[in-house]
């Protein structure tokens, strides 16, 4: 039996092993970091402990120095500064993959396959989608704690995952 233009059956595989066609596999993206490049748990809620801080200081400041009346108009004031701040830091932090915490603690968030910044959209969403991890009682944010690819909820809606800065892959 022949097929192709006359050559045998055996052969046709043969074409697509010198085409490397056979070494394809789908599934080496989701593997491209191993466990020591991930971020650790711990040093993730370093680093969002210190953005905290850095966006929380006008409610902090505008609290303490006001009192009265008039602390309650300076809280919006607050609260507009903090969402103000919050939406700089997203952005940042999609083209860049960095916050301030994250760049103290040399940790990086990048797109899970390509190891790239995600991008602002997407660092918004998942800025938003980090109510779920909230949501399900604070599970999600526990969840790097035994996923192999370290990633809260909010991470694998956006398909991102943090990495340690010392430890980036070979491309």
């Amino acid at each position: 039996m022949s097929s192709l233009g006359g050559q045998p059956e055996e052969q046709v595989p043969g074409y697509a092993m010198e085409l490397e066609a056979a070494a394809y596999d789908p599934l080496a993206p989701l593997q491209r970091y191993d466990s020591g490049q991930l971020a650790h748990w711990a040093v993730r809620i370093a680093s969002s402990a210190i953005d905290g801080a850095v966006v929380g200081w006008p409610l902090v400041v505008l609290y303490a120095a006001t009192s009265g009346h008039s602390r309650s108009q300076a809280m919006v004031y607050a609260r507009l500064a903090v969402l103000a701040m919050m939406v700089l830091l997203a952005s940042r932090e999609g083209r860049t993959g960095l916050t301030p915490g994250k760049t103290l603690l040399r940790l990086r968030l990048v797109d899970q396959f390509d190891g790239q910044p995600v991008g602002a959209r997407r660092a918004y969403r998942r800025r938003i989608a980090h109510a779920l991890d909230a949501l399900s009682c604070g599970l999600g944010f526990l969840w790097p704690l035994w996923d192999s690819r370290r990633q809260t909820f909010a991470d694998k809606i956006a398909r991102s995952v943090v990495v340690a800065e010392g430890n980036r892959p070979q491309a």
